[in-house]
């Protein structure tokens, strides 16, 4: 008596299921991880274009001796090309009625419809002192105004 045995080509229904189950799992995890970082990056970004108009304002104050909240003057300067996704100002602020000191704000979209933004602002140190510039994270609809002479930045989407 002879058996014939046949050799199945292929794969299971329930192969192929247990397969796509395993990649929707994997992918469930994975998006949320990239879109974490597609934001963290955007906002580095932000840091990175809100540090170069502080160079063009040092490079102002070098050449001029005082700062400017006037940002086409810093166009000479260096000043970045701001992208699509942020909008980007600058302020002095006054003492003794000379301009001392400067303030560069910055809003990044991190979704087009305005869902989510984060906005910040980079106060640079006194002329003369040591201390660093620092970045702070603003809340919504907050302002950073730090004298009458700067106009005011507020913190929202455009």
């Amino acid at each position: 008596m002879m058996i014939n045995i046949q050799k199945h080509k292929g794969y299971s229904l329930v192969e192929v299921m247990i397969v796509v189950a395993i990649i929707g799992i994997l992918a469930a995890a994975a998006v949320p991880i990239f879109t974490y970082f597609t934001k963290r990056a955007k906002v580095e970004n932000l840091y990175a274009t809100m540090l170069s108009v502080a160079a063009a304002q040092e490079s102002y104050f070098a050449a001029n001796g005082s700062y400017t909240a006037i940002t086409q003057t810093l166009q000479r300067y260096n000043y970045p090309e701001i992208e699509d996704n942020q909008r980007i100002a600058t302020g002095v602020i006054v003492t003794n009625g000379i301009g001392t000191s400067y303030w560069v704000a910055g809003v990044v979209k991190l979704e087009p419809d305005c869902s989510e933004y984060e906005c910040y602002v980079y106060l640079s140190s006194l002329v003369g002192t040591s201390k660093p510039g620092e970045f702070t994270k603003m809340r919504e609809g907050e302002a950073c105004l730090y004298d009458k002479a700067s106009s005011p930045f507020k913190c929202e989407c455009y």
